[in-house]
């Protein structure tokens, strides 16, 4: 598959899984957070109905009581539902990390952001952690929604683009692209979604492949149900019989969704290594 996403795509991932994601740096809230209680535990996020992909703003408030936060808290996390790890926003460090009763100092992130990658309903927390005990600070729920199609992609705009997304939390780097493809007879819009994670080397770990393959797949899921066609089915036929672009000997198909609106392939490759499987999304507009 020649002309599909993979090589161009991994191109792209590869450059931004060591920068700075630009919704998290030149994000502008239309919505005020609100004003900073001290008296209440609290996550204060800027909107709670958001659209997929769209960057959410956070900080929060604890209940001191005139103490210090340390002597409340060992550590404060904020967690989604849906992600294994949590995102720490406060922790305590020590001068001299073998003396941990003198100079204990504070260490708290003011503020940060989230991307809600699936539809549907989210849970955020505020978690609490003192001598190995946790402790649910404050919860909100969120309402995701997709306005467009897959991953806001709106076929019936002609321009494309290519935009990342990261998640604090896991540091999971989502990547979409849209081009055209296909003769001058039969020019398509497609797009297509791979991954990356900030802060690691490539290559992943095999479970960090497959935790990105997780990712893509569950979104599609959530969006569209199961899979149309899956291994049992002859995918190449249908792959080629459905998309203008066709697969490479490279490529293996993993699924395929026919929706309302789209085809859409999540697809396999070993052409960036030899042992282990990197997949990516693949979609076009459906006739």
């Amino acid at each position: 598959m020649k002309n599909i996403f993979l090589t161009g795509l991994f191109a792209f991932t590869f450059l931004f899984a060591s920068c700075e994601d630009s919704s998290e740096t030149d994000i502008h809230n239309e919505e005020i957070i609100e004003e900073n209680d001290t008296n209440v535990d609290k996550l204060y996020p800027s909107k709670v109905n958001v659209t997929s992909l769209e960057t959410v703003q956070f900080y929060y408030t604890v209940k001191t009581d005139g103490l210090a936060k340390r002597d409340l808290y060992d550590s404060i996390t904020f967690s989604v539902s849906g992600i294994e790890e949590e995102f720490r926003v406060f922790r305590i460090g020590y001068e001299d990390p073998n003396d941990p009763i003198g100079n204990p100092a504070e260490y708290q992130v003011e503020n940060w952001y989230h991307t809600f990658i699936s539809i549907g309903a989210h849970e955020a927390k505020l978690i609490g952690y003192k001598n190995g005990t946790k402790k649910t600070l404050d919860a909100v729920t969120f309402g995701v929604t997709n306005p467009n199609d897959f991953f806001n992609i709106d076929w019936s705009d002609p321009q494309t683009k290519s935009n990342s997304y990261t998640n604090s939390i896991n540091n999971f780097v989502l990547n979409v692209s849209s081009k055209y493809a296909g003769s001058v007879v039969n020019r398509k819009k497609v797009a297509g979604a791979s991954y990356s994670w900030k802060y690691k080397s490539w290559p992943y770990t095999q479970q960090e492949f497959e935790k990105g393959r997780d990712v893509l797949y569950n979104a599609m899921v959530k969006l569209y149900g199961e899979p149309t066609y899956t291994k049992q089915d002859d995918l190449v036929k249908i792959f080629n019989d459905s998309f203008v672009d066709k697969i490479d000997e490279l490529d293996d198909i993993e699924c395929i969704w026919i929706t309302e609106k789209n085809k859409i392939a999540l697809l396999s490759t070993l052409r960036f290594n030899e042992f282990q499987k990197f997949y990516e999304l693949y979609a076009q507009e459906k006739e």
